[in-house]
């Protein structure tokens, strides 16, 4: 199971309490629970992408950052560590 805010709507401290929730609840082979969120492209066709990751303790790569530089949003090759 999974839940998924958008990353715009969501603040560092909900991305950390979320990840807590996952290690609280799950269980191997047992009750899985994924972590993740929404990325939702800033267009008007839309875009948006379920970002669900396999272990607690990823970053959160909002779409607001792509535009920054010095962000690690701007990386978006398929070799990104993400």
């Amino acid at each position: 199971t999974s839940h998924q805010g958008n990353d715009f709507q969501m603040t560092d401290e909900d991305w950390q309490r979320l990840n807590a929730v996952v290690r609280d609840f799950h269980e191997d082979g047992r009750f899985v629970v994924f972590p993740g969120y929404e990325w939702s492209a800033n267009t008007t066709a839309g875009g948006d992408r379920n970002v669900i990751y396999r272990n607690e303790g990823q970053p959160i790569l909002r779409s607001s950052h792509w535009q920054i530089p010095d962000t690690p949003e701007t990386d978006i090759s398929p070799a990104h560590p993400a």
